[in-house]
């Protein structure tokens, strides 16, 4: 009877997470629904169950030789190495990006992270649509760009919807905008590819964005998570955002897509991929909008 008491309570509890508690005779019961819903409450359980002192002190304990197990049973839930690579994402590879966010703000990014990585090594994605037609595009780049470094690091595929979902844990949090994130390690290579890649785009378009110095670095941060990417991660476009900008900046997608065939030659980049690298020339535009050259002839009667 208590059991069956709590369970009536835990069902209410779910009712608000779009899951549910199926009763299964004989074998137990089973919580159905989403995996987007399941891991909003559970990352919403463990930062409700989780001080800051004990989980600060416990991610200090994490290195890449040692990974020991925590004695404390709700941040035992994520694994050691699913942490420590969400806090070496968060607060090392991004230099000081986080600095202003709060101690708690830092904690539940952290562990909506290290649990997204949990899952994902697990084979769970999300696979249900999310717009990010209201999420900021610096908060889309901002996602792309850390998800890009773990897909790297893990060498496991992330899809869009799993992007778009962390960035809707990243609104809100009182980050640094970004700038030169992730770029130290960038090859000569690839530097003379990216400025080729503008070059190109510049020619195709008409408008010069050699000079935009943001333009280079966001590029740069973008097209390396991109091109390291396994080729088998082969999506459809199916976010109505992405295909507005794909239509309202046409001939910019159309310079981005020469420029792509000619300088990465041996790699097939997805349309998701091409119209977040539209959206950086788009910007780029917004920030210089009279570099291109224009000739107007104007006629009138007098």
């Amino acid at each position: 009877g208590t059991i069956n008491a709590d369970l009536s309570m835990i069902d209410d509890s779910l009712e608000g997470f779009a899951l549910i508690i199926e009763r299964l005779k004989t074998r137990g019961i089973l919580v159905k629904g989403g995996e987007k819903e399941r891991r909003q409450i559970l990352s919403s359980l463990l930062y409700g169950n989780i001080n800051e002192y004990d989980f600060f002190q416990y991610l200090h304990q994490l290195t890449a030789q040692e990974l020991p197990s925590s004695d404390h049973f709700f941040i035992n839930v994520i694994s050691p190495s699913a942490l420590y690579l969400a806090r070496n994402v968060i607060m090392d590879e991004t230099k000081d990006l986080f600095d202003s966010v709060t101690d708690n703000q830092l904690q539940q990014i952290i562990i909506s992270l290290g649990l997204s990585i949990d899952r994902l090594l697990k084979g769970y994605q999300i696979d249900t649509a999310i717009v990010a037609r209201n999420i900021p595009t610096e908060i889309i780049k901002l996602s792309h760009q850390i998800l890009g470094f773990i897909e790297t690091t893990l060498k496991c595929p992330i899809n869009m919807n799993e992007r778009h979902f962390f960035a809707l844990q990243l609104e809100g949090l009182n980050y640094k905008a970004p700038q030169n994130i992730f770029i130290e390690s960038f090859s000569a290579e690839v530097s003379y590819q990216i400025k080729e890649f503008i070059r190109i785009t510049s020619q195709e378009t008409c408008y010069d964005f050699r000079k935009d110095e943001t333009l280079y670095e966001d590029l740069m941060a973008h097209i390396k998570a991109a091109i390291k990417r396994p080729i088998s991660l082969v999506q459809k476009i199916d976010n109505p955002l992405l295909q507005k900008i794909l239509e309202e900046y046409e001939l910019i997608f159309q310079g981005v897509q020469v420029a792509c065939q000619e300088i990465f030659t041996d790699r097939i980049l997805s349309l998701e991929e091409l119209a977040y690298i539209v959206i950086h020339f788009a910007s780029s535009l917004e920030r210089s909008p009279s570099s291109r050259n224009i000739t107007v002839l104007v006629l009138c009667s007098s």
